[in-house]
């Protein structure tokens, strides 16, 4: 008689043995989705924990003095000589000289962009060397520089060795 409705027995238990199993994959499924759903809301509150964290660290970095600039490695003895020979504030005046030299620099800019010196990228080393940070926007590197002040203040520059990157 089972087998008149179309269905055997066997047929039967085969069905609900699919059906139970695709309950259980849902089950599965439904859990999973939860703890991804706890997981997310984990990290969103990291994240603006963290957030708000890096913002007060921000803050607290604004409200400090600048750090003092180790530029110069020139003697009290190299700066007397500079100014005896013309410059006002030595170091302040090589800089300034050096900005004003962008020919210096011996790569090409590209894309529409301008070499340059950057003045708190500029370091007196000694009384005869320079390290420089020069960019373009797109290209960037060092360049290492002797000078020489003239009796009358005159500053001249020779490129030692430049690279980019």
């Amino acid at each position: 008689m089972e087998e008149e409705r179309g269905f055997t027995t066997r047929q039967n238990y085969i069905w609900f043995g699919v059906l139970l199993i695709l309950f259980a994959v849902a089950v599965f499924m439904l859990i999973r989705m939860i703890q991804l759903n706890s997981e997310i809301s984990d990290y969103h509150r990291t994240n603006s924990l963290l957030v708000s964290r890096v913002d007060s660290l921000v803050n607290q970095l604004g409200h400090l003095p600048p750090p003092k600039s180790q530029r110069i490695l020139l003697s009290a003895y190299d700066i007397q000589q500079m100014k005896e020979k013309g410059l006002t504030n030595p170091v302040q005046d090589l800089i300034n000289d050096l900005r004003m030299h962008p020919e210096l620099i011996p790569y090409e800019s590209v894309l529409g962009g301008e070499m340059r010196f950057f003045k708190d990228e500029i370091y007196v080393l000694t009384s005869k060397w320079v390290l420089a940070y020069f960019e373009d926007g797109h290209i960037a590197g060092k360049i290492l520089l002797e000078y020489s002040v003239g009796d009358n203040g005159a500053i001249s520059w020779q490129v030692i060795q430049a690279m980019r990157g």
